[in-house]
């Protein structure tokens, strides 16, 4: 994630970009893996919060550094130094706090998925779900989190039935 592609303001972060590993180098392609891949995803205050707390910490690291500093693509998580934090080194981190907190262990595309069922199980719609995730298809999503959708649809089915024939006692 690089700073040019987060709008704090308006809320929003951009997906234009990947990278990949090469050994321990990092490449970095302006393509991402399909035309619904690059997207835009809406972020909560609290969410924006946070990385405006990452951007003030990143630049008193920034002048610590001073000559060192090696972040030429103006990312978002750098280390002390400005040097990329390997996708692996998040997996680990994410799993140890699962652990930490007795929690299933989860890696980097398992908060994905959890990012998917909390917001279906909470009445996100799942076509703004599918946006979120750059699923081309809403198929994709309704057939990756089909157990959701319909527990979901089951609890909508009861909210209905309650408006029509009241409250059941």
């Amino acid at each position: 994630l690089r700073w040019a592609n987060v709008d704090l303001d308006a809320g929003v972060v951009r997906i234009r970009s990947t990278v990949t590993m090469e050994g321990n180098l990092p490449v970095f392609a302006n393509v991402v893996k399909s035309r619904s891949s690059r997207r835009a995803i809406a972020i909560n205050p609290a969410v924006a919060g946070l990385l405006r707390e990452r951007r003030v910490d990143q630049n008193r690291e920034r002048l610590a550094a001073g000559a060192v500093w090696e972040d030429p693509h103006g990312l978002v998580f750098t280390w002390g130094d400005g040097r990329l934090v390997s996708p692996e080194w998040f997996t680990k981190r994410v799993q140890a706090l699962a652990q930490r907190y007795d929690l299933e262990p989860i890696g980097a595309h398992g908060l994905r998925h959890t990012f998917a069922t909390i917001s279906l199980e909470n009445g996100v719609p799942l076509k703004t779900v599918s946006d979120a995730l750059g699923h081309a298809d809403i198929g994709v999503t309704a057939d990756i989190y089909s157990h959701v959708t319909e527990d979901v649809a089951r609890h909508a089915a009861e909210i209905v039935g309650a408006a029509i024939f009241g409250s059941a006692s």
